[in-house]
């Protein structure tokens, strides 16, 4: 009979990190896996909360583990959070929706190997953008709430964007 057997594998925090937490794992293309979570700097006076992606191959080694946007980029230091799982696109990079304090990104594309290609801050106050699908010529589907100033409601969209993360067209829909 097939048995199963249970492997832990533990991912220390890289330096200057007190602790980190995971929230999404995908499998991967070529058999692996990604891991999306949050890495947490609790050090007095700049707090900050960065996203934190890690890539393992199908023999559950690190590919690699990296932590993205700068916390010293702000006074305050940087708290970001996860709006979404991430979604492998077509050529292997992978996109994921967030909000943050500083750069106000509301969508990140890393590349296959790791490194961050852009963030994209999308007009309105706040976007919470969650990718659902690739398409064939390298854009992807997405739903995203949009509140444009905080004096008007969210609108929710199902929307197009390319490789550049360039919003390309859209829906509006009741709610998402």
């Amino acid at each position: 009979p097939l048995m199963a057997q249970n492997q832990k594998i533990i991912f220390e925090n890289p330096d200057g990190i007190n602790s980190s937490s995971g929230s999404y794992i995908r499998p991967t293309a070529d058999g692996g896996y990604i891991m999306l979570g949050m890495a947490y700097s609790l050090d007095a006076p700049v707090w900050s909360s960065l996203p934190r992606a890690i890539k393992v191959n199908a023999a559950l080694q690190t590919e690699w583990d990296n932590i993205y946007l700068n916390a010293d980029i702000g006074p305050n230091g940087l708290y970001a959070e996860l709006n979404s799982g991430p979604l492998e696109l077509n050529e292997g990079s992978f996109v994921f929706g967030i909000s943050d304090t500083v750069t106000e990104y509301d969508l990140l594309r890393i590349a296959a190997t790791g490194e961050l290609l852009w963030g994209k801050d999308l007009p309105g106050v706040e976007n919470l953008v969650y990718p659902l699908g690739a398409l064939p010529n390298g854009d992807f589907l997405a739903t995203r709430s949009h509140l444009s100033t905080y004096f008007t409601g969210w609108k929710h969209y199902v929307s197009r964007f390319n490789s550049n993360g360039d919003l390309l067209e859209e829906h509006q829909v009741e709610e998402v």
